[in-house]
């Protein structure tokens, strides 16, 4: 593991080796908020797909698109420090 990478990187690695993509991450429902969580973020996620007719829906690939997710909005947070400070 390259321990240079930022969370959100590691996130987007992981959701690579799964088959996901920057695309999953593109959605209207991948906006996230201040009091978003990674569940709020798969469930909004999952629902989304389920609106667009998506009923076989890889759960790992919603949670790691919800991790990276979330993981940006924290890493782009006024006066989040990075592991080099």
């Amino acid at each position: 593991m390259n321990f240079k990478q930022s969370s959100s990187e590691q996130c987007m690695l992981y959701l690579k080796s799964l088959g996901g993509s920057e695309a999953d991450l593109t959605r209207p429902a991948c906006r996230v908020s201040p009091e978003d969580t990674v569940e709020t973020v798969t469930s909004r996620l999952r629902m989304e797909k389920y609106a667009h007719g998506s009923y076989l829906v890889d759960p790992s690939i919603l949670q790691a698109s919800a991790q990276v997710l979330i993981g940006r909005r924290d890493e782009s947070e006024p006066g989040h420090q990075s592991e080099d400070s």
